[in-house]
């Protein structure tokens, strides 16, 4: 194909633009520059009427949002089962993290308020980056803080020594870490000028890490917390010493430690109110302990139970967490507590691994008639209507009023009116009643449920002002189904 190139510029010569060509291009041009101008002029005046306009949520003092936003983070807060504590999870679509994302007002507002940030719950998988953000956002507020170190190969050590930097600013703070990692747990002796709520957890280790010996010199150091009250320890290795002040401690939770090593703590700790313990090891001759103002205690029934060395004078709260190999005596060690502390006590709780309904009994029997508020738990080696034939019983419990029951074994459908005949024969006292059980399954593809007759016998009894509550769980599945609920 020929060309007509100009040897001089390069250009077609065909195609070379003429004067009028070039008239016609600035023509348009001129064109284009008009019509911008005058959508540049359309587009700021709808700004403007955009800007004027003013939303009400936007409109409020910075104050008030603030309150609010403390609400949402409230609202999208966790229950950490083992602190009994709200803490916050940093999740993108939860609050505070999604208020940073609505506009620049809220992002603004929200991390200039501390107290959305002062609070904060850190799995292994958050980026030190980001706890670090946090917290500086939360100013210089005392911090709610708990760590869940999984020991997972992919879950940084340093975790641990990150957290302990803010350790000035720590007023309720939990910590979840391997065994492994305890070493690293090394607090020495500082001033914790908000402490109030401490809590270890010591797990044993999914990889090999030394844990120090007698000889090495690790302390978990909290002397200087004049404000802490409560401290919750849970496999401590017997060489971490504990350098606390213990006569200042009103709630104590010791979990998987020597018998020898929880009662030397208790014995410092005069002015404690309510006291969970899970011992283990050897018993050791040991002379009774007195504990004056001891109003609650959760404890394991066994050979090395803290029990049988205990007074409690003012003790109105029993938790019993019993195994399944409990025989006879430890029935007498309960019976021999509350013979020598005289206690008033009105809420009894057991979580049973008893086997027999006599075993039960003996249990039973061995509580004093203050009782006022009784929580069960049982298997299914004793049957629900046994059980209630036993409660049955005048003068057990006489002054009961409210009644807890979680029954792990089938419940078939002559059982719904037996419990229903039990609740007419407690009726004057009884005021409250929550069960929950299993159904058997019935012939067929259902399962065994209370039928019409039960259920308006049901509301006869709520009618006369007794709150019942009947809950089940289909055998396999972890969601229960409310049967009935007047409460």
């Amino acid at each position: 194909m020929p060309t007509h190139l100009c040897p001089q510029c390069g250009f077609d010569m065909v195609h070379i633009p003429t004067q009028g060509n070039r008239a016609r291009l600035r023509a348009r041009l001129s064109d284009l520059d008009s019509l911008i101008a005058a959508l540049t002029a359309e587009r700021d005046a709808l700004q403007a009427q955009s800007d004027a306009i003013v939303y009400p949520v936007l409109s409020l003092p910075g104050e008030i949002t603030s309150e609010i936003f403390q609400s949402c983070v409230d609202a999208s807060s966790e229950l950490d089962g083992g602190m009994q504590r709200r803490v916050v999870v940093p999740e993108p679509s939860q609050a505070p993290l999604i208020l940073l994302q609505i506009c620049r007002q809220w992002r603004g507002i929200a991390v200039s308020a501390p107290r959305l940030w002062r609070s904060l719950c850190v799995m292994d998988i958050v980026p030190a980056a980001v706890i670090h953000a946090w917290l500086t956002r939360a100013g210089n507020l005392p911090l709610h803080y708990r760590l869940h170190h999984s020991g997972s190969g992919g879950a940084p050590d340093s975790l641990v020594t990150d957290s302990i930097l803010y350790a000035s600013r720590w007023e309720d703070v939990g910590f979840r870490i391997p065994l492994a990692l305890v070493p690293e747990f090394n607090l020495g002796h500082q001033l914790f000028p908000h402490l109030r709520k401490f809590a270890l957890d010591a797990y044993p280790p999914f990889r090999s890490t030394t844990i120090p010996t007698a000889s090495e010199s690790l302390a978990i150091g909290l002397a200087d917390a004049p404000l802490l009250r409560e401290v919750h320890l849970s496999h401590i290795p017997p060489a971490v010493q504990l350098d606390i002040t213990w006569a200042q401690l009103t709630h104590l939770k010791l979990h998987g430690m020597d018998i020898a090593r929880c009662l030397s703590i208790i014995s410092g700790c005069s002015q404690l109110q309510h006291l969970d313990a899970a011992t283990k090891g050897t018993p050791v001759p040991q002379p009774l302990l007195t504990l004056p103002l001891l109003q609650s205690l959760s404890s394991t029934v066994s050979q090395n139970s803290i029990l049988q060395y205990l007074i409690l004078p003012r003790l109105e709260k029993l938790e019993l967490h019993w195994g399944g190999d409990a025989p006879q005596q430890y029935s007498e060690v309960l019976e021999a507590l509350s013979r020598r502390s005289n206690f008033p006590l009105k809420d009894f709780a057991v979580h049973s691994g008893l086997t027999t309904l006599e075993l039960f009994q003996s249990c039973l029997h061995a509580v004093p008639p203050s009782v006022t508020r009784l929580a069960l738990t049982w298997g299914g080696s004793i049957d629900m209507n046994d059980m209630l034939m036993l409660l049955k019983t005048e003068h057990l419990f006489p002054r009961l009023k409210q009644l807890v029951m979680h029954h792990n074994g089938l419940v078939s459908g002559d059982r719904y009116q037996a419990f229903v005949d039990f609740l007419h024969a407690r009726a004057p006292v009884l005021e409250l009643v929550d069960i929950l059980l299993i159904p058997s399954r019935m012939t067929g593809s259902g399962w065994s449920m209370p039928d019409k007759l039960v259920m308006d016998q049901l509301q006869t009894l709520s009618a006369g002002g007794m709150n019942i509550r009947v809950k089940a769980r289909v055998p396999g599945m972890q969601q229960t189904h409310v049967v009935y609920d007047s409460i």
